[in-house]
């Protein structure tokens, strides 16, 4: 059967049946090119198509770099070059003749005719296996790369939650953010003793927060020992929030990290026992062993303190939200640390000449 050019509509199902026969159309008309595919009707052109034909691909919410939409032209029967778009969080699912992707696209070769095509999205799902560490079953969050992820805190009686970690045998922070690939999260516990709460690493206690029990006692000390345990660290931010006004810390301290007592308001010394052989105090303020680097000021020390001779370092958040208006720096001094004067109260300091390094946001605030 031939049809003529003259041809302007067609009705639904006109040729129903008629699968046996092959009609013959004009190479110009894309309708009618579209009409006897849609119905499933056999068909040849009676005149080849000439010219080219337009495709038009749509990223369909993704993009192609810095365009959502690519256009090229093609002969009929040329081989088409589908170019698979990006997108964040999504992996392609292939190309659509339908903007809501539910009919896919069969061409490879380009018809006689302009054509649109839509790419077709899933979301790009990752899994992250959530693991309390308290006896409980883990838990499964599929979701895409990038997507904020907020495990439900868990509890375990005798410890306090201490975060989230990417590695079950050391603390590795999670960001939580699904991250590009499978993975796992891991619970980590920190164990309290009467007022002090910590975790324990490579067979160590680390001090990593204070529960005042005693309402009373403004004055605290920090054991040589927990639960068996050594203690050997104190955490940054161990005492934030607290009320307490003096500390006393054992010979086990080996380390003390960076703003361990910054968010103590009310703390104004800090006694280390003349046994600790890294560390060491001189009027409340804290040292290194051999008096080289100035590694804590209390918050709420003196208004004015001197620094002694031989001190060569300010160590970083050394003081970190102190009280004090001026500080006397000695002329042995070579460098300041990061944020070592973030948010004090100075009007009063002068630089020794020897002073070489200043850390990031060392005065910030």
């Amino acid at each position: 059967m031939t049809i003529p050019s003259t041809v302007t509509s067609i009705g639904y199902s006109a040729f129903e049946g008629c699968t046996a026969m092959t009609a013959l159309i004009p190479g110009d008309i894309a309708w009618l090119q579209e009409y006897m595919e849609e119905h499933g009707i056999p068909y040849e052109f009676s005149s080849p198509p000439t010219g080219e034909f337009m495709l038009t691909l749509s990223a369909n919410g993704g993009s192609f770099g810095e365009t959502d939409v690519l256009e090229n032209g093609y002969l009929w029967r040329e081989e088409l070059v589908l170019t698979e778009p990006s997108w964040d969080g999504h992996y392609f699912s292939g190309w659509f003749t339908d903007e809501e992707c539910t009919s896919p696209s069969v061409f490879d070769a380009m018809p006689p005719r302009d054509i649109t095509l839509y790419a077709g999205w899933d979301l790009d799902l990752h899994c992250l296996t959530v693991y309390p560490m308290n006896g409980e079953p883990e838990t499964e969050y599929n979701l895409p790369a990038g997507w904020a992820v907020d495990p439900e805190i868990p509890e375990k009686s005798g410890y306090e939650f201490a975060g989230w970690s990417l590695e079950e045998d050391r603390f590795v922070p999670f960001s939580g953010f699904m991250p590009g690939d499978d993975c796992s999260v891991y619970a980590f516990w920190s164990e309290y003793d009467d007022n002090f709460i910590y975790r324990v690493v490579d067979g160590h206690a680390v001090i990593t927060g204070y529960r005042l029990i005693d309402e009373g006692s403004l004055e605290i000390h920090v054991p040589g020992s927990i639960g068996g345990l050594t203690v050997t660290k104190i955490a940054a931010g161990a005492f934030d929030n607290t009320e307490i006004e003096t500390v006393f810390l054992p010979a086990s301290i080996t380390t003390i990290e960076n703003g361990a007592f910054s968010g103590a308001e009310e703390l104004s010394a800090i006694h280390v026992s003349p046994g600790n052989a890294s560390f060491k105090s001189i009027s409340g303020i804290v040292y290194s062993r051999d008096g080289a680097v100035l590694v804590a000021c209390p918050p709420a020390a003196a208004r004015h303190v001197s620094v002694p001779e031989g001190v060569t370092e300010i160590g970083p958040y050394a003081f970190d939200n102190a009280t004090l208006g001026s500080v006397s720096l000695p002329d042995t001094l070579n460098t300041i640390g990061e944020r070592a004067f973030r948010n004090t109260r100075l009007y009063r300091l002068i630089l020794p000449e020897a002073v070489s390094a200043i850390g990031e946001r060392a005065f910030d605030g």
